[in-house]
């Protein structure tokens, strides 16, 4: 391990330092190259960096970014105590950004066997006391720091046995991915059928809209027209009326975009404040059906409020909705995050550097409303594939504690394992 130890090494490991067996590298891409350009990950190691963005966030020049080869390892010298570091496991090389580290690592030491004790929990604290020690103030970990570090570890034979281990356990999760992955396909068509096409089968004749074509017995409604006519649409306390020294440890919970993730509204890292505060601002208490709406940045995020939330707090980055009638809000929930009327949202919101949501906005989002008992079938079913969704999410996370279980054992030396027979 990357760390200090009162207690003997375990029979057969060695101590050495890292540099001795990694070297760093900084080749650059140079002008007109063809790779891709690549981030590190704290959870999936490296990636395309589009493909964990869902945009370029790269600079339009990478003639300076740095080559990194199949096999070689890589990490973001100012996280790498956050687990930043990963190993280049495809046959393509990329680029990454200059603020990153890329290094290589000989055949003396199994590099997957590597990649899992630099990432381990006890190595991240090491990580933590070099950066707090540095004297950069942005708490970079040099190259030449990092191989100043001293890893115990077994024999090869050993080393290639525990990544071996570990490696099935990650293959678990990549499947678990997935799957989970497939099915948020299949939840982003469903949900397109269902909100313009309803129940498949039960529609024979529609009618079009400014929104395009709805089965012909819906209604095309306005957002605002589904409110109650008191503060149906309300914005949350300005900033005159919610102060940061109002906040508190322990209290009423109040509800900012944060708190808002996958249509449902958590308190897990919500802002507090006492009660009396929280009485003080009761216009802007949340009832069960509520939908709350960011209204500015992530313009789209959307937290549906139950029976569980009742009398927390609308927040000042919030807009809250309510309704005539309680029974709709789960639909409109699916509603107003769809694409298109997320679209619709930020193509009708105001401001230059950020955009921003108001009630008069937001009361005319455009809805298209089917009968109460085909809403209900339509989230019914999206629901069935969220539940799934969490099953299987609940699932890497306790692959992801086996594997950090199996790291603290394995890593240590407290638990031996036999290496394979070598073939002859």
């Amino acid at each position: 391990m990357l760390a200090e130890r009162e207690q003997p090494l375990p029979q057969g490991w060695s101590a050495i330092r890292l540099g001795e067996y990694t070297e760093e590298s900084k080749a650059r891409a140079g002008t007109n190259h063809q790779l891709p350009v690549l981030s590190v990950t704290k959870h999936r190691g490296i990636v395309r960096s589009e493909d964990f963005f869902k945009k370029a966030v790269y600079s339009r020049d990478t003639s300076n970014y740095k080559v990194v080869r199949p096999g070689q390892f890589a990490y973001a010298t100012i996280h790498l105590n956050e687990g930043s570091i990963g190993k280049l496991k495809v046959r393509t090389p990329g680029v990454v950004s200059p603020m990153y580290t890329v290094f290589d690592v000989n055949t003396d030491v199994d590099s997957d066997y590597l990649l899992a004790v630099l990432k381990s929990q006890q190595s991240l604290t090491v990580y933590e006391r070099i950066t707090q020690g540095t004297v950069s103030r942005r708490g970079g970990i040099a190259f030449r720091t990092l191989s100043d570090l001293v890893l115990h570890h077994p024999p090869l034979g050993e080393q290639r046995k525990i990544s071996a281990i570990l490696s099935s356990v990650d293959e678990a999760i990549e499947k678990t991915q997935a799957v989970i992955n497939q099915v948020l396909v299949v939840k982003r068509g469903l949900a397109q059928e269902l909100l313009t096409r309803g129940i498949p089968g039960r529609h024979t004749h529609f009618q079009q809209t400014e929104i395009g074509e709805i089965p012909a017995d819906w209604d095309f409604r306005l957002l605002g027209a589904l409110a109650t006519p008191d503060r149906g649409l309300q914005t949350g306390p300005f900033g005159s009326q919610l102060h940061k020294a109002d906040y508190s440890p322990r209290g009423v919970p109040v509800l900012m975009p944060k708190d808002m993730m996958d249509g449902r509204v958590s308190d897990s890292n919500s802002a507090r404040v006492p009660e009396a505060k929280a009485e003080e601002l009761s216009r802007h208490r949340v009832k069960a059906g509520d939908l709350l709406f960011a209204r500015r940045g992530e313009i789209g995020r959307v937290g549906l409020v139950t029976a569980c939330e009742k009398g927390w707090l609308c927040g000042t980055g919030c807009l809250r909705f309510r309704p005539k009638d309680p029974t709709v809000s789960p639909y409109l929930r699916y509603w107003t995050s769809w694409s298109k009327s997320v679209r619709w949202l930020n193509e009708h919101a105001v401001g230059q550097t950020m955009l921003n949501l108001n009630t008069s906005i937001l009361g005319r989002l455009p809805v298209a409303l089917p009968s109460e008992s085909e809403r209900s079938d339509i989230v019914e079913l999206l629901e069935a594939l969220e539940k799934r969704v969490t099953t299987l999410e609940a699932s890497v996370v306790g692959f992801r504690r086996v594997k950090s279980a199996l790291m603290s054992v394995l890593l240590t030396g407290e638990l031996r394992v036999t290496p394979d027979s070598e073939p002859e």
